[in-house]
């Protein structure tokens, strides 16, 4: 018996973005690392599902979490400790199309707070000089307090920090980077 049906034509599947690439930094063991996979056409517009595997060997992919969304965008967090990865995707549509693709990345972790490698007085300004990119604040009452509750010294995400000097005053100055590690006390 003869019965009707569709053809419906469509476009290759394509990865037109993945992330991560190239180095990472993070401040805590494990980091969360999100795998951003964007696909492209197909038979649905970009809509897919993700799998990926660190081996890319057969059935060895998983499932992304968030995945087959219209927008093309599928993301899966992974909580890894430093070092260097290779992740395998396969995205597929509704129609069968497959996109495959690998990205390489380095993870790297540091924990440690910025060290205070230099403090001295120069022209009126009290200078703090840290080892690693940072940003510092101070007060003149005591130690315990919270980093925002500090007055600021400029200059953030530098290695050089400074405010007015004055020589009656004690100043207690904490710093911390990027990552926002900070010494406890």
């Amino acid at each position: 018996e003869s019965y009707k049906f569709n053809l419906k034509g469509s476009s290759p599947l394509k990865i037109k973005n993945l992330q991560p690439n190239g180095t990472i930094d993070g401040a805590v063991r494990p980091t969360p690392v999100e795998l951003y996979v964007e696909t492209l056409y197909g038979c649905e517009n970009n809509k897919a599902i993700c799998y990926y595997s660190a081996t890319g060997t057969q059935n060895s992919f998983v499932q992304f979490f968030d995945t087959n969304n219209v927008d093309g965008i599928n993301t899966q967090r992974l909580d890894l400790y430093e070092g260097d990865y290779n992740y395998f995707i396969q995205c597929i549509d509704s129609g069968g199309n497959l996109a495959q693709n690998v990205t390489t990345f380095k993870l790297n972790i540091d924990t440690n707070a910025p060290i205070i490698a230099r403090v001295y007085e120069e022209d009126d300004y009290l200078k703090v000089v840290t080892a690693k990119d940072s940003e510092c604040v101070f007060t003149n009452d005591n130690c315990d307090f919270l980093f925002q509750e500090g007055t600021e010294m400029p200059y953030a995400n530098s290695t050089a920090h400074v405010t007015q000097w004055l020589s009656d005053k004690t100043y207690y100055i904490k710093c911390r980077d990027a990552y926002r590690s900070e010494p406890t006390d």
